[in-house]
């Protein structure tokens, strides 16, 4: 009962501090609260480590939210909130072992977001970004040797290919530093094609770096690519046969959440990809790129819907409307960065990349579906907070009424749908 006290209050600042606004934290909260399948996890005794695991979950990404916004200020605070982000992944560590590989996922992926889009033009910045980076990775290593943790195995762990991110982030950005101090030299790379180069150079080192190793790039590929349809793979204690342990359809999702709540999370999403997209200044790179947003999150969510259903995440069409979703998304997000290259707030970098991982999470197992609820909570929330936006900026004393009892309504259905 202490640790999901503990975890709702951290939830809440986590909250507060992506969303900007104590309605959404107080509103995502209590949907918490009373979602069935966060409490059967987290107060039931199920399992032990689940409530203790979610709570380091909530610190890691609130100290991470946090030291990302104040990393730059001064190199006492890139080293403080470094190793504070190591010491509470460490905790993360030892409460739960198999939840360290979202936060594996979610971190890298915000912080080469961050980096690729915001930072371009602040080189001091840059550097301590790097160094807050390392000191994440570094003090996590140590920090997880006093708590019992060999540091072969907790070396180990950044090298599995579900964390493998973590990896590719450190290469990428310690080869783009090197190319652009040294371009002066390269004078073959132009600065606008920097990073294409990097990318490019990261790749093949990448490539020989795991060929040393004694690792297969293809089997690796592969891998990868059978963890994205399954993430938590077939065999063993995570074994399909188990009902717990078994892959999810949406109407497993939809069952623990309730239609409306689910709706309301879906509708959040699509919001979070309008604001996402605020920066964008041309009205048709902003339209597509709501669209290949769209195109991503529904391709996630609505290519495994039942197993009866046209997709039922197993034949060829699910797998292939799945996998375009990613390709449709990541190719026009790789053409805005190169051609029409625009800034994103770190809220919702921080929300884009564990939006993904949780939505990812969703297709794992029907046990793991617990993790995911808190973003659900929060996107539903967020829904409500940016209709709420709305009621406040219109002029029209009608619609103000309607979006009220609107907003009221969805509240309402919101906990209705929690308790079926």
């Amino acid at each position: 009962v202490i640790f999901f006290i503990l975890g709702l209050i951290v939830f809440f600042f986590l909250c507060l501090l992506l969303a900007k606004s104590k309605s959404v934290a107080l509103i995502a909260s209590a949907f918490l609260a009373y979602s069935p399948a966060y409490l059967f996890r987290t107060m039931t005794g199920v399992l032990d480590h689940d409530a203790l695991g979610i709570l380091g979950m909530f610190t890691c990404l609130l100290i991470f939210t946090i030291g990302i916004k104040k990393y730059h200020e001064s190199l006492a605070k890139t080293f403080l909130w470094g190793i504070l982000l190591g010491l509470s992944t460490a905790f993360a560590l030892g409460a739960w072992a198999g939840g360290i590989t979202f936060l594996f996922m979610i971190i890298p992926a915000a912080i080469l977001i961050h980096y690729l889009f915001n930072l371009e033009e602040l080189k001091e910045n840059k550097d301590k970004l790097i160094s807050f980076y390392f000191l994440w990775i570094i003090s996590y290593l140590l920090f997880a040797t006093l708590i019992g943790f060999t540091i072969s195995d907790t070396a180990h762990r950044l090298l599995n290919p579900s964390s493998l991110l973590v990896i590719i982030v450190s290469g990428f950005m310690i080869v783009d530093i090197l190319v652009e101090k040294n371009i002066k030299r390269l004078k073959f790379i132009k600065e606008e094609k920097r990073v294409a180069y990097s990318l490019i150079l990261s790749l093949i080192l990448g490539i020989l770096f795991l060929i040393i190793l004694g690792q297969n790039i293809f089997t690796m590929i592969m891998d990868i690519y059978s963890r994205l349809l399954s993430p938590f793979g077939f065999g063993g204690r995570l074994g399909s046969t188990v009902s717990e342990n078994a892959q999810p359809y949406l109407t497993t999702w939809i069952g623990n959440t309730g239609n409306y709540l689910f709706w309301l999370f879906f509708a959040g999403m699509v919001l979070m990809g309008i604001n996402f997209s605020k920066n964008i200044h041309q009205k048709r790179y902003k339209a597509y790129f709501i669209l290949s947003w769209l195109v991503l999150i529904s391709s996630i969510l609505f290519s495994r819907i039942s197993a009866s259903h046209l997709f039922n995440g197993t034949n060829f069409i699910s797998q292939l409307f799945y996998i375009a979703g990613f390709l449709i998304f990541a190719g026009y997000f790789g053409y805005l960065y190169f051609f029409k290259r625009f800034k994103i707030d770190l809220e919702l970098i921080i929300i884009f990349s564990w939006m993904l991982f949780m939505l990812i999470l969703g297709r794992a197992a029907a046990r793991t579906i617990f993790v995911a609820t808190p973003f659900v909570c929060f996107s539903a929330s967020y829904f409500l907070f940016e209709a709420g936006k709305y009621i406040k900026t219109t002029k029209d004393d009608l619609a103000k009424i309607m979006w009220v009892v609107i907003f009221i309504v969805a509240v309402a259905t919101g906990f209705v749908s929690l308790f079926g």
